[in-house]
């Protein structure tokens, strides 16, 4: 099917990516490749990211990782409007920008390895999570409550569905920042497990230590893992609490 708006044709792959794009904030051309076109050339990759991107649809950035530059795109406000708040799904109100790019590129990546696992039927981001859209409003009122988080999985067990939050922290932050949110967790009863991904070990160490001061009175629910474990695709992925409970996500 082709949109054609202006000097524009939009066929269905373009507004999978467009949507793509707005779902993850910002993404790069492999993993566009690999989520949205399903593996072509990188010319074919290249030629369509310039297209969309000549026509203000998709805007570029630059950043430098280990002396390496690494581009990556995320979706205009023109594209936004045109295709994401006129395409007939209304509840879709606010595009919520990456304000940290590498975090989220990492993200992308998190979520291909989540939906990997065996019994992980769905990823919902960030931006699906805070659009409004009627599916947003019952995983709210479901399980989060108010609280804020990287992502919702949603797992298949033996008793049914399950919806567990993801975090990803990539840099430490405040203390306090984290005894807020994990008391929020702890007092939320409808949460039963959080997932933890830290960046690296000497992180995760700290934050480990704050979560056992905020869980002392409480039952553990938060899972930890680091990211370089996380995507390892050799393994399955062991998260462990702070009494050393374990939940082993699969390989498919």
């Amino acid at each position: 099917m082709l949109k054609c708006r202006r000097k524009i044709c939009i066929n269905d792959k373009d507004l999978k990516l467009i949507e793509y794009l707005y779902l993850n904030k910002i993404a790069k051309p492999n993993q566009i490749n690999r989520d949205v076109l399903g593996v072509v050339s990188k010319t074919n990759v290249n030629r369509r990211l310039k297209r969309l991107f000549d026509n203000r649809l998709i805007e570029k950035h630059s950043i430098v990782v280990n002396s390496f530059p690494i581009l990556a795109y995320s979706l205009s406000q023109q594209g936004f409007n045109k295709f994401i708040l006129n395409s007939g799904k209304n509840s879709l109100v606010k595009q919520y920008k990456s304000n940290s790019i590498l975090h989220d590129l990492n993200l992308v990546d998190i979520q291909n390895r989540f939906l990997s696992f065996k019994g992980v039927k769905s990823y919902y981001t960030e931006n699906l999570l805070r659009s409004k859209s009627d599916l947003s409003r019952t995983i709210y009122s479901d399980i989060l409550d108010g609280v804020n988080c990287d992502a919702v999985i949603e797992i298949i067990t033996t008793l049914g569905s399950e919806l567990v939050p993801v975090e990803y922290e990539i840099n430490l932050k405040y203390a306090q920042r984290y005894n807020n949110l994990f008391l929020d967790y702890y007092l939320n009863q409808k949460i039963k497990a959080v997932f933890y991904i830290i960046q690296n070990e000497e992180i995760l160490n700290k934050i480990e230590k704050i979560a056992k001061e905020n869980g002392k009175n409480f039952s553990p629910k938060l899972y930890f893992t680091t990211f370089k474990k996380f995507m390892d695709a050799n393994q399955n992925v062991i998260f462990s609490n702070i009494n050393e409970k374990q939940i082993i996500l699969k390989k498919i």
